[in-house]
């Protein structure tokens, strides 16, 4: 993708919000750099997270073409830096270059059969399934994948963990003790080590 003069590198830091509900989205947002997550609010008003995003990824598209206000919110975990394009620039690339228009739908239609794969999981899975699930997502995005076991530092903290898979801080606080027990992952701090059979199944 060539890089336009009118496009600029946005710095984020850690905790730092891309945008927040009711936002009307201008311009897409590329990940340089970092981590960010992407979550709504229930009627509780309880964050539920949506999507985890790391480089490479684009924020905004959904909203953007729609011309709607988004009804999320986007959060930076550790310093990042985006590339930002603004809208016109960005469908004029849409327009204008069938093979950047057919990643972008490509893109699109997996995030969607993820997405929707991941609501099936936690629908009819236990909070310990979950969490595993979760972790070898993570793992699979930003680990060193070593010949047993990936291993990654996580920044997410339980709180963020347990809106990602629809518990609670206290379950997911345990439930990792559990499976460090039952040595399904190694924690070190942040650091975490997933073993690939349980990746595998």
């Amino acid at each position: 993708m060539h890089l336009q003069s009118n496009w600029n590198v946005r710095p984020f830091l850690k905790d730092s919000f891309v945008y927040h509900e009711g936002t009307l989205i201008t311009e897409i947002f590329v990940v340089l750099r970092g981590q960010f997550i992407a979550y709504r609010l229930t009627t509780e008003g309880k964050s539920c997270t949506v999507r985890t995003l790391f480089e490479g990824e684009f924020i905004g598209e959904e909203d953007l073409l729609y011309g709607i206000r988004t009804e999320s919110y986007v959060q930076s975990v550790v310093d990042s830096e985006c590339l930002v394009i603004p809208r016109d620039e960005y469908e004029n690339l849409i327009l204008h270059y069938p093979m950047f228009a057919r990643s972008r739908l490509g893109d699109l239609s997996n995030r969607l059969k993820n997405t929707e794969r991941m609501m099936q999981e936690i629908a009819y899975s236990t909070v310990k399934q979950r969490l595993v699930l979760i972790l070898t997502k993570i793992g699979c995005e930003i680990g060193q994948n070593n010949s047993d076991d990936v291993e990654f530092i996580l920044d997410w903290n339980h709180q963020e963990l347990a809106s990602m898979i629809g518990s609670t801080r206290e379950t997911v606080t345990s439930t990792l003790s559990v499976l460090q027990k039952e040595g399904i992952v190694k924690i070190d701090g942040k650091k975490i080590v997933i073993n690939k059979s349980v990746m595998q199944n």
